[in-house]
């Protein structure tokens, strides 16, 4: 199977077991997974809004082979050329992750398909 990045919003469907998490949860299972930090970073966020702690859901995560990837000077060059306006940081640190990486992005964003990003994206849902 293919390397793939996942975007915030396909861990957060796995977390909370929306449409989509039971691709999620194979592509985890079956594949070479990572996540950008500036992704992580996001579904942080949404862990604390919701009272929920942050390092439990990183470590189980981690431990069905997710490898956070740190958002480095090389990946800000990659991300600033994704011609891409309405994309936000994260949606273009995942992207940018997957072409430095040759994998696969998956994510819940119907919107990465209306862009030539040179990036090969599978959508959750």
């Amino acid at each position: 199977m293919s390397n793939y990045v996942l975007d915030a919003s396909a861990v957060l469907a796995l977390l909370n077991n929306e449409t989509g998490a039971d691709r999620v949860q194979s592509v985890l299972e079956e594949a070479t997974c990572f996540m950008s930090v500036v992704n992580w970073s996001e579904v942080a966020r949404k862990l604390v809004s919701k009272g929920r702690a942050v390092e439990p859901v990183a470590e189980s995560l981690q431990a069905v082979g997710l490898e956070f990837k740190n958002f480095d000077y090389d990946l800000a060059v990659a991300s600033a050329q994704i011609a891409a306006p309405p994309l936000s940081l994260g949606n273009r640190a995942c992207l940018s992750l997957a072409a430095v990486l040759g994998a696969i992005a998956l994510s819940a964003d119907q919107i990465w398909l209306t862009f030539d990003t040179g990036v090969n994206v599978e959508l959750i849902r």
